[in-house]
């Protein structure tokens, strides 16, 4: 029961995210959007840290739900802004295929670390500072200027 309530937070909560991340992309360049929803993550990642009971979980899943929100609308908006239109097919199957690779895999490291620590603590901390570092590389990430806009494609 509580695992469908938290489940369902996280559904309630990404809704509006959405809207809020349209026009936030609207308004502010998408990487500080990304950074953003970065910084969100490591919030709910510390929260999950210390997670003692329905409640605290309840601002994991608030946290979650922004994070799934925002991502849908950021990387839909950035793929064409940083790679073009005319590979976008390929550049997106490639990423989906690493995704669901990844999504397949990601379970096994915390698997593991839990079999040889007796808890999460040590993969979500491993998982703060990946985030942290995605958040780097997106503060880094420069979009393409005017004079080197991507290629669109054909149709355009």
């Amino acid at each position: 029961t509580q695992t469908a309530i938290l489940m369902s937070i996280i559904s309630i909560v990404a809704f509006p995210s959405t809207f809020i991340a349209g026009i936030l992309l609207d308004k502010v360049p998408v990487r500080f959007v990304v950074i953003a929803m970065f910084m969100i993550y490591i919030g709910g990642l510390v929260i999950l840290l210390f997670t003692t009971n329905i409640w605290i979980a309840g601002l994991f899943a608030i946290c979650q739900g922004i994070i799934t929100g925002v991502n849908s609308v950021c990387f839909a908006y950035m793929w064409p802004a940083y790679f073009g239109t005319e590979h976008l097919g390929s550049i997106r199957g490639l990423s989906m295929t690493a995704t669901v690779m990844g999504s397949a895999i990601g379970p096994l490291p915390f698997g593991f670390l839990f079999v040889r620590t007796g808890d999460y603590s040590t993969a979500i901390i491993t998982m703060i500072i990946i985030t942290a570092v995605g958040a780097g590389a997106a503060l880094l990430a420069r979009p393409p200027a005017k004079n080197e806009a991507p290629i669109m494609s054909k149709e355009q």
